[in-house]
């Protein structure tokens, strides 16, 4: 599958199996992730189990890293 963005067209790493990295979720659980890099990560979250799993992990991290911050006091209970 190839995708145009405003550098080009190119055909995402997704689509030969591999797992989106560590940064990618993370920048996914933000909604930081670069617009050009969001639609085949999306295809791929959409047919990779373990990807979703990952992401919801870092979802639910960066959720509890923001109520620490938020209530420093709780969190250290």
């Amino acid at each position: 599958m190839f995708f145009e963005t405003a550098q080009g067209v190119y055909m995402s790493a997704y689509l030969a199996g591999e797992h989106a990295t560590d940064d990618e979720l993370e920048l996914v659980a933000m909604d930081r992730l670069d617009p050009n890099r969001a639609g085949p990560l999306a295809i791929h979250l959409e047919r990779c189990e373990f990807c979703r799993q990952r992401l919801a992990a870092e979802i639910r991290d960066i959720a509890a890293l923001r109520e620490g911050l938020r209530n420093p006091r709780q969190a250290e209970t």
